[in-house]
């Protein structure tokens, strides 16, 4: 029963008595080695969601590969290891996006920000970074005067006209 129910340290004691007091009985130590695997991918399934619940990427995709290395489609370890590597890899673009507000390069932090969103969905605007560059780009004045950029549409001789010296067509 112990085994049908993944109690794994039950099952491991109680295989272990089994033997010690019969070495031959039924299949009982293939039946050991079967808990112990349980009670080791349990183990590593168990640190891993410990680290994702912490934040801590690496140990979670360390663990989750071992799980995965040991029985491929193990609960949900791969969902959650693909999960743990976009988020890994996202760590350091917080960062990034940080520096780039903090720097008041909006549009940087707006790129940024795309790239986490297209890592984690769920944590794409992280405190709220993306949506305040958003508004400082929205509000920033347009330049205007005879230096200001035209639409690309424009002429080629109507895009600048320098104040000096009369445009030629």
């Amino acid at each position: 029963p112990a085994l049908g129910v993944e109690r794994w340290e039950e099952a491991v004691e109680t295989f272990h008595v089994l033997l010690a007091r019969d070495r031959g009985y039924k299949d009982a130590e293939r039946r050991l080695v079967e808990a112990q695997r349980g009670r080791r991918l349990a183990s590593l399934y168990a640190a891993a969601c410990a680290a994702i619940s912490g934040g801590n990427w690496a140990d979670a995709v360390s663990q989750l590969g071992a799980v995965i290395a040991a029985e491929p489609g193990y609960r949900d370890a791969e969902v959650l290891l693909g999960q743990a590597r976009d988020e890994l890899e996202a760590a350091p673009l917080y960062a990034e996006m940080t520096a780039l507000y903090h720097a008041g390069q909006w549009q940087a932090v707006v790129a940024v920000g795309q790239r986490i969103s297209a890592l984690v969905p769920d944590k794409a605007d992280p405190e709220g970074l993306v949506s305040s560059a958003l508004a400082h780009l929205e509000s920033a004045p347009q330049p205007t005067g005879p230096y200001s950029a035209e639409p690309k549409s424009a002429p080629r001789a109507a895009r600048w006209v320098s104040p000096t010296v009369p445009a030629v067509m």
